[in-house]
């Protein structure tokens, strides 16, 4: 079975390529950005004033992420992105 003859790479495929990278990253870094202040709030908040029994596990599970080392995470950051 013979393998199709690939087309040149197309210099405006290339930048839709690289829009679409940068619009992703920019789209994740804000929608962090959003849920950072509501989150921080929240996490300060007494575990009374939470209502749900799986609001407060998660807070729980924040609390304990923040207080490892990284090494300890399962994830890290290597220049912004998340790394396994």
């Amino acid at each position: 079975m013979e393998r199709p003859e690939m087309e040149p790479i197309n210099d405006e495929w290339v930048k839709d390529y690289l829009n679409l990278t940068l619009n992703v990253e920019a789209t994740m870094r804000r929608t962090a950005q959003e849920a950072h202040t509501p989150l921080k709030q929240w996490l300060v908040m007494a575990e009374n004033d939470i209502a749900t029994s799986s609001l407060k596990r998660f807070c729980k599970y924040i609390l304990v992420r923040k207080s490892e080392p990284v090494s300890q995470t399962r994830h890290s950051t290597v220049n912004g992105k998340i790394t396994t």
